[in-house]
């Protein structure tokens, strides 16, 4: 498995200072109300804060500290739009948090031409003043250390050694509660490497369940799967062979006649798919699969055969097939373009493109929210501020 993490760290604050560049000289906390309290929700990168320190605190501490609060649709609307062109990549896309991405790329290097190429592609799918970070391994946790690891705007691969590459991380970076990392702490476990040095057995019966967990990630072992964030159910049809064969023309005629009996089913009326499998049992060898990812959505059988025959030349048969089944995923809409879950982001295009326009016409953008900065303040001026809106 191939899996890219695009990382886009200070997300909030990159937002804000894009929309008002002048934040960029302050000493900036984004804050989130929650009832009462008001809690950090992200700050400038060179802000260095401590952790489990009170908002109170910090600002008791440094009187220069600038609070904004937190624009939640604003920050959700614009990471969206972004997951929609990254979808435009790869229909395998799973995101779990704000500036958190996940994407399955395998079989996607052949349909863009290199791996390389689509690489590219995911990142000129982020603004630039976003500074994405993209790293590849063979899981998800991997990619995720990956990506922590490399610079804004660059991409990092792990080796196949993947784990001697987790090795040196602190255990900080693991998916569990401050508690069992304290705990790993108390054992003088600070590194991945320090936990992987011990077999499985003792960590397990300190930590219980999380211990195996916390065992298998620091060898670099993840199984977790990508969850899409679109779930369509593939629909699917199946033929055995007389015999077992390898007989590529006797196999491409299979492929041929049961994608015309899938784009002839009624759930394929007026739908496009961008993904087709194929599995086969192979006679006295484990089951074979095979993915091809189309670049463009498919509605017809006869670009699905001549894309699937293409690349399926090009592959050496494991052994004779018994039989073959085709599915088809991912489907699109009518006209052919992905289903979205991100139904504004059209309006925000067609607003983004008005405020062009007039920006064009006036010379500045001549439109402005106002957004409340300090409110406690004593000086009217610094309790609200004009800045100009970005849809």
């Amino acid at each position: 498995m191939s899996v890219a993490c695009i990382l886009l760290k200070h997300l909030p604050y990159n937002l804000e200072v894009s929309r008002a560049p002048d934040l960029i000289r302050d000493k900036l906390i984004i804050f989130k109300e929650y009832g009462p309290r008001r809690t950090i929700f992200d700050n400038s990168p060179n802000l260095k804060i401590r952790l489990n320190v009170g908002l109170q605190e910090i600002l008791y501490a440094n009187k220069e500290i600038r609070l904004i609060e937190a624009d939640l649709p604003f920050y959700n609307e614009t990471f969206n739009y972004i997951l929609e062109r990254l979808a435009e990549w790869s229909p395998e896309l799973e995101s779990t948090e704000l500036g958190l991405v996940y994407i399955g790329m395998d079989g996607l290097g052949k349909t863009f031409g290199t791996e390389q190429g689509l690489i590219d592609g995911l990142i000129s799918s982020i603004p630039k003043n976003l500074y994405p970070q993209l790293g590849i391994s063979n899981s998800k946790f991997n990619a995720y250390l990956a990506a922590s690891k490399t610079k804004p705007g660059c991409t990092y691969r792990t080796s196949d050694d993947v784990k001697a590459f987790v090795a040196p991380f602190p255990v900080d970076v693991l998916p569990i509660s401050s508690e069992i990392k304290r705990k790993l702490k108390r054992f003088g476990l600070d590194k991945l490497g320090e936990i992987s040095k011990f077999p499985l057995g003792p960590i397990q019966s300190q930590f219980g369940p999380d211990g195996v967990r916390i065992w298998r990630l620091s060898n670099g072992i993840d199984e977790s799967p990508i969850t899409p964030l679109r779930q369509h159910n593939g629909i699917s049809e199946r033929l055995s062979f007389s015999m077992p064969t390898v007989n590529m023309a006797s196999i491409l005629f299979a492929i041929e006649s049961l994608l015309g009996r899938l784009f002839l089913r009624d759930e394929m009326a007026g739908k496009y798919v961008s993904i087709a499998k194929i599995k086969s049992e192979i006679f006295r060898k484990l089951p074979w699969e095979r993915r091809f990812v189309f670049k463009s959505p498919i509605g017809n059988k006869q670009n699905a055969y001549n894309i699937i025959r293409g690349q399926l030349n090009d592959n050496v048969l494991p052994g004779p097939l018994e039989d073959l089944e085709l599915s088809l995923e991912g489907f699109t809409g009518d006209a052919g373009t992905q289903l979205s879950l991100f139904q504004h982001s059209r309006k925000d295009d067609r607003l983004r493109e008005a405020i062009k326009q007039l920006s064009v016409i006036q010379g500045n953008n001549p439109i402005y929210r106002i957004r409340e900065m300090e409110p406690w303040s004593r000086i009217p001026e610094r309790r609200d501020a004009l800045i100009p809106y970005v849809p």
